[in-house]
Protein backbone atom coordinates (compact mmCIF):
# COMPACT_ATOMS: atom_id res chain seq x y z
CA UNK A 1 0.00 0.00 0.00
CA UNK A 2 1.58 3.79 -1.29
CA UNK A 3 -1.98 5.52 1.01
CA UNK A 4 -4.50 5.26 3.33
CA UNK A 5 -4.66 4.05 6.64
CA UNK A 6 -3.96 0.50 7.88
CA UNK A 7 -5.08 -1.06 11.31
CA UNK A 8 -3.79 -3.51 13.94
CA UNK A 9 -6.48 -4.92 16.33
CA UNK A 10 -5.51 -5.65 19.89
CA UNK A 11 -7.57 -8.25 22.05
CA UNK A 12 -7.25 -7.89 25.64
CA UNK A 13 -7.44 -11.13 26.95
CA UNK A 14 -8.40 -10.03 30.69
CA UNK A 15 -11.52 -8.00 29.92
CA UNK A 16 -13.49 -10.74 27.67
CA UNK A 17 -16.44 -11.27 28.95
CA UNK A 18 -17.43 -14.85 29.92
CA UNK A 19 -19.44 -16.50 26.36
CA UNK A 20 -17.60 -14.29 24.20
CA UNK A 21 -16.88 -16.38 21.23
CA UNK A 22 -13.00 -15.81 20.50
CA UNK A 23 -11.39 -19.00 19.23
CA UNK A 24 -8.28 -19.55 17.34
CA UNK A 25 -7.82 -20.94 13.37
CA UNK A 26 -6.13 -24.40 14.20
CA UNK A 27 -3.66 -26.07 12.18
CA UNK A 28 -4.91 -27.05 8.99
CA UNK A 29 -4.89 -27.65 5.71
CA UNK A 30 -6.22 -24.85 3.76
CA UNK A 31 -3.04 -22.36 2.73
CA UNK A 32 -3.71 -19.19 4.05
CA UNK A 33 -5.60 -19.56 7.35
CA UNK A 34 -2.81 -21.84 8.48
CA UNK A 35 -0.05 -19.66 7.38
CA UNK A 36 -1.20 -16.60 9.03
CA UNK A 37 -2.14 -18.23 12.89
CA UNK A 38 -5.34 -16.08 13.29
CA UNK A 39 -7.92 -15.56 15.46
CA UNK A 40 -11.88 -15.15 15.06
CA UNK A 41 -14.37 -13.39 16.89
CA UNK A 42 -17.76 -13.84 16.26
CA UNK A 43 -20.44 -10.96 16.87
CA UNK A 44 -23.55 -11.23 17.66
CA UNK A 45 -26.51 -9.13 15.48
CA UNK A 46 -25.55 -5.23 16.24
CA UNK A 47 -22.04 -5.40 17.91
CA UNK A 48 -19.73 -3.25 16.40
CA UNK A 49 -15.85 -4.72 16.32
CA UNK A 50 -14.50 -1.76 16.81
CA UNK A 51 -16.69 -0.27 19.67
CA UNK A 52 -16.18 -3.66 21.93
CA UNK A 53 -14.61 -2.67 25.65
CA UNK A 54 -11.95 -5.25 24.72
CA UNK A 55 -10.83 -4.15 21.43
CA UNK A 56 -8.37 -1.62 20.92
CA UNK A 57 -6.98 -0.51 17.47
CA UNK A 58 -3.97 1.06 16.11
CA UNK A 59 -4.41 3.19 13.21
CA UNK A 60 -1.55 4.27 11.14
CA UNK A 61 -0.43 6.07 7.39
CA UNK A 62 0.28 3.58 4.65
CA UNK A 63 4.16 4.61 3.71
CA UNK A 64 4.81 2.57 0.42
CA UNK A 65 9.05 1.84 1.37
CA UNK A 66 7.63 0.49 4.70
CA UNK A 67 4.95 -1.80 2.72
CA UNK A 68 7.81 -2.12 0.33
CA UNK A 69 10.33 -3.65 3.16
CA UNK A 70 7.68 -6.09 4.84
CA UNK A 71 6.63 -7.47 1.58
CA UNK A 72 10.53 -8.43 0.67
CA UNK A 73 10.92 -9.90 4.55
CA UNK A 74 7.52 -12.37 3.81
CA UNK A 75 8.42 -12.94 -0.05
CA UNK A 76 6.98 -9.81 -1.71
CA UNK A 77 3.92 -11.47 0.47
CA UNK A 78 3.32 -14.91 -0.77
CA UNK A 79 4.50 -16.06 2.63
CA UNK A 80 1.43 -14.51 4.24
CA UNK A 81 -1.11 -14.40 1.46
CA UNK A 82 -0.61 -17.76 -0.14
CA UNK A 83 -2.15 -19.09 -3.83
CA UNK A 84 -5.22 -20.50 -2.12
CA UNK A 85 -8.07 -22.11 -3.75
CA UNK A 86 -10.85 -21.32 -1.16
CA UNK A 87 -10.18 -17.85 -1.75
CA UNK A 88 -11.55 -18.33 -5.42
CA UNK A 89 -14.46 -20.46 -3.88
CA UNK A 90 -14.98 -17.37 -1.43
CA UNK A 91 -14.62 -14.93 -3.92
CA UNK A 92 -17.54 -16.90 -6.08
CA UNK A 93 -19.99 -17.36 -3.17
CA UNK A 94 -19.42 -13.70 -2.60
CA UNK A 95 -20.67 -12.76 -5.90
CA UNK A 96 -23.54 -15.19 -6.13
CA UNK A 97 -26.80 -13.79 -5.86
CA UNK A 98 -28.20 -17.32 -5.21
CA UNK A 99 -28.33 -19.36 -1.09
CA UNK A 100 -28.69 -22.37 -0.88
CA UNK A 101 -31.99 -22.98 0.34
CA UNK A 102 -30.37 -25.25 3.72
CA UNK A 103 -27.99 -22.60 4.19
CA UNK A 104 -31.06 -19.97 4.26
CA UNK A 105 -32.87 -21.60 6.32
CA UNK A 106 -30.15 -22.08 9.54
CA UNK A 107 -29.10 -18.61 9.00
CA UNK A 108 -32.71 -17.74 9.53
CA UNK A 109 -32.92 -19.68 12.63
CA UNK A 110 -30.01 -18.49 14.25
CA UNK A 111 -31.71 -14.71 13.35
CA UNK A 112 -35.00 -15.62 15.06
CA UNK A 113 -33.09 -17.29 18.00
CA UNK A 114 -31.06 -14.29 18.50
CA UNK A 115 -32.40 -11.63 20.98
CA UNK A 116 -30.81 -8.62 18.97
CA UNK A 117 -31.88 -10.59 15.95
CA UNK A 118 -35.45 -10.97 14.97
CA UNK A 119 -36.88 -12.92 17.72
CA UNK A 120 -40.44 -14.16 17.23
CA UNK A 121 -40.41 -13.93 13.12
CA UNK A 122 -40.41 -17.20 11.36
CA UNK A 123 -38.28 -18.44 9.33
CA UNK A 124 -40.27 -17.94 6.54
CA UNK A 125 -41.28 -14.49 7.06
CA UNK A 126 -36.96 -13.55 7.50
CA UNK A 127 -36.42 -15.64 4.03
CA UNK A 128 -39.20 -13.25 2.41
CA UNK A 129 -37.55 -10.08 3.78
CA UNK A 130 -33.85 -11.63 3.04
CA UNK A 131 -35.01 -11.76 -0.80
CA UNK A 132 -36.70 -8.68 -0.85
CA UNK A 133 -33.91 -6.74 0.72
CA UNK A 134 -30.94 -8.27 -0.87
CA UNK A 135 -31.89 -9.35 -4.10
CA UNK A 136 -30.81 -12.93 -3.71
CA UNK A 137 -32.55 -15.98 -4.66
CA UNK A 138 -33.00 -19.14 -2.33
CA UNK A 139 -32.76 -21.99 -4.16
CA UNK A 140 -32.40 -26.07 -3.73
CA UNK A 141 -30.58 -26.21 -6.78
CA UNK A 142 -27.31 -24.14 -5.88
CA UNK A 143 -24.16 -25.17 -6.30
CA UNK A 144 -20.89 -24.08 -7.59
CA UNK A 145 -19.31 -24.17 -10.97
CA UNK A 146 -15.81 -26.06 -11.22
CA UNK A 147 -16.03 -27.30 -8.34
CA UNK A 148 -14.47 -30.33 -9.16
CA UNK A 149 -11.27 -28.39 -10.23
CA UNK A 150 -11.44 -26.61 -6.77
CA UNK A 151 -11.29 -29.88 -5.21
CA UNK A 152 -8.45 -31.15 -6.98
CA UNK A 153 -6.34 -28.20 -6.46
CA UNK A 154 -6.83 -28.06 -2.72
CA UNK A 155 -6.18 -32.11 -3.09
CA UNK A 156 -3.22 -30.88 -4.82
CA UNK A 157 -1.98 -29.01 -1.85
CA UNK A 158 -2.72 -31.38 0.93
CA UNK A 159 -0.37 -33.73 -1.39
CA UNK A 160 2.72 -30.84 -0.83
CA UNK A 161 1.73 -30.07 2.81
CA UNK A 162 0.99 -33.80 4.35
CA UNK A 163 4.31 -34.82 4.57
CA UNK A 164 5.69 -31.84 7.10
CA UNK A 165 1.94 -31.35 8.29
CA UNK A 166 2.83 -32.33 12.19
CA UNK A 167 6.32 -31.10 11.73
CA UNK A 168 7.38 -29.29 14.86
CA UNK A 169 4.53 -30.52 16.92
CA UNK A 170 4.75 -33.27 19.55
CA UNK A 171 3.62 -35.42 22.11
CA UNK A 172 4.62 -35.62 25.77
CA UNK A 173 3.58 -38.95 27.96
CA UNK A 174 2.67 -36.80 30.85
CA UNK A 175 0.85 -40.30 33.15
CA UNK A 176 1.45 -43.52 32.71
CA UNK A 177 -1.33 -45.81 34.59
CA UNK A 178 -0.16 -48.44 36.48
CA UNK A 179 0.43 -51.51 35.28
CA UNK A 180 -1.32 -54.77 36.70
CA UNK A 181 0.67 -57.15 38.60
Amino acid sequence: MAEGEGVVYVVNWRELPPGEFIRPIHLQVFPRPSEQWGWTCELRLGDDFDKLPFVRKFVFKHDLQASQRILARFSQGKDLFPDDPLSELADRILASKVLPASIATRIAIDVSNDPKGSPGATVEEILSLAQAFSGITISTDAGIADMARINAELDEVWGRKKEGFFKGIGFHLVRRSKESP
